[in-house]
């Protein structure tokens, strides 16, 4: 994990934690078909979601600092020290992250992905294609299970849905998103690449909108720390400001790429995956239909 701590490892952070995200959600999905030992995998992989969570809030707040233009002298002056200060935190979260992941913990995890990992032998022909088939049928059921409560989520949300809501939007966009790319991993398809293509769209406005109340959150923080400089208290405090403005007005945009994500284009989208893998998951898209109706008869 060296590639993660080293100073400037902006994109190896990310690519740890999503990484460590999409491990968890197949090690959810198919927990059945696992050892037991994958539980306790998963259980370690989230205490890494939250250790290594810190580094990268701190790595996109200082580049969207870096990215704000200012306009007069004054204000440049403050953003770098603002950004002297950002610098400071995030070596001390750098910090704490090495310590954890010298941990005793840490090592045995490894270990138990290499037990996971070298458990298996490798099948045949004809079980390998059982195998991928009944994978695609969980898989399938997994991905319309999500969008069917994405499209309940969207029937809801109208000006009373809080923020925490929408960022559980987020979450189970990440999820279906990671589902489709685990099918996409054993049979490349149109239809898959389509779905993946909109619902990256979602992510977007979603991510924007979360990003900027973390970070806003963030920077008020920082103009709360007693003893840091002045320069960098009242930066962060325009900057929040202007953050929680741009926020709310981008929550109108979220709701339209909610309803236009949730609506009968992608659900006839999401159906054309199912004969990609055979009988088993044209039956499984088949089995989802009542729920979706269930779901989408909300928003009437």
């Amino acid at each position: 994990a060296a590639f993660v701590t080293r100073p400037g490892a902006v994109e190896s952070v990310h690519d740890y934690r999503v990484a460590t995200r999409r491990t968890r959600v197949a090690l959810k999905v198919y927990r059945l078909y696992l050892p037991k030992l994958a539980r306790e995998l998963r259980d370690g992989l989230a205490g890494l979601a939250e250790v290594t969570g810190p580094v990268r809030d701190l790595d996109v707040l200082a580049e969207r600092v870096r990215g704000e233009r200012a306009g007069t002298p004054g204000a440049r002056a403050r953003s770098r020290v603002l950004l002297h200060l950002l610098d400071e935190h995030r070596d001390a979260a750098r910090s704490q992250l090495e310590k954890q992941l010298a941990r005793p913990r840490y090592a045995r995890m490894l270990g138990v992905w290499t037990d996971l990992s070298s458990e298996n032998p490798e099948p045949g022909p004809e079980a390998l294609e059982r195998s991928i088939k009944a994978f695609a049928a969980v898989t399938l059921r997994e991905a319309q299970s999500v969008f069917n409560r994405l499209v309940a989520a969207t029937a809801e949300f109208d000006d009373y849905t809080n923020d925490d809501r929408i960022h559980e939007l987020r979450i189970e966009a990440k999820r279906l998103r990671y589902l489709l790319e685990f099918l996409s991993s054993v049979a490349p398809s149109t239809p898959v690449a389509e779905f993946i293509f909109r619902l990256k769209r979602l992510q977007d406005r979603l991510g924007a909108y979360q990003d900027l109340r973390i970070q806003a959150a963030r920077l008020r923080e920082l103009a709360g720390v007693q003893g840091a400089p002045i320069e960098a208290r009242l930066e962060a405090t325009r900057l929040a400001a202007r953050w929680d403005s741009r926020r709310l007005r981008s929550r109108r945009g979220v709701e339209w790429a909610l309803r236009r994500f949730a609506g009968a284009t992608n659900r006839r989208r999401l159906h054309r995956i199912g004969p990609v893998f055979g009988s088993q998951g044209q039956q499984t898209i088949a089995d989802s239909t009542g729920l979706y109706s269930l779901a989408a008869s909300r928003r009437r």
